[in-house]
């Protein structure tokens, strides 16, 4: 061993291998996908939640155990899901928004709304968490009503 040779210099410790960086830019890219998603969810649910207020009608979300200063930044659309929507002048064609509600469990038309009709009932189909639903103000038809039968876990009509 010659002395004259300056000693190999260590590792430090933030260089990585080429599989530990790809490892790290796929798991950053799938959360980063998740984040852009859940984000276009959010932006669908707050769009169709001002529709359906501009119609004078209620939204109510889930109960929230999330922090008051998480809620501001992503806000509650991001994170919190819509419940129950009703009252209100909704028509045929508010009701497509209904669409972007997922996790709508409850439905409600007051005895007044004389506007929905049997073509929008169409837009409750997808709504597969819904368990509830009033149509007491609808101009709804038996052809209507076979719309719902896509609604497995509707318990009140």
């Amino acid at each position: 061993m010659n002395d004259s040779q300056p000693p190999k210099p260590k590792r430090r410790w933030y260089q990585f291998g080429l599989k530990t960086l790809m490892v790290l830019a796929l798991v950053l890219a799938c959360a980063l996908g998740w984040f852009a998603w859940k984000r276009e969810q959010a932006r669908k649910q707050q769009r169709a939640v001002e529709v359906i207020r501009n119609s004078r009608s209620w939204v109510t979300y889930e109960d929230s155990s999330w922090p008051e200063w998480l809620r501001n930044v992503l806000g509650d659309d991001f994170l919190l899901k819509v419940r129950s929507v009703g009252g209100g002048n909704l028509n045929d064609e508010t009701m497509k928004h209904l669409a972007s509600l997922p996790d709508l469990q409850s439905f409600s038309l007051d005895r007044q709304n004389q506007q929905v009709t049997d073509t929008g009932l169409v837009h409750l189909r997808t709504l597969s968490e819904l368990d509830k639903l009033s149509l007491s103000g609808a101009k709804i038809t038996d052809k209507g009503l076979v719309q719902l039968e896509a609604l497995n876990k509707l318990e009140q009509l």
